[in-house]
């Protein structure tokens, strides 16, 4: 959940999309090989969502970069 919101992402030229695992997210190793992190942001204040099942934030994520 650390990373720049998706919807104010630099989306330039070819993109690999890397998906965690909904508990442990994404190794050390991996992140260092990112240019940028991004999230899905809670639209709601009031909303405290802890996770999203990692196939949902795939399909948000894949909408978002293929506008």
């Amino acid at each position: 959940m650390n990373g720049t919101s998706i919807y104010d992402s630099k989306k330039q030229g070819k993109t690999a999309l890397v998906i965690g695992s909904e508990s442990h997210g994404i190794s050390d190793a991996v992140q260092e090989l990112c240019d940028e992190l991004v999230a899905i942001p809670n639209l709601e204040e009031t909303q405290k969502i802890e996770s999203l099942n990692a196939a949902v934030a795939t399909s948000v994520l894949l909408s978002e970069l293929t506008r």
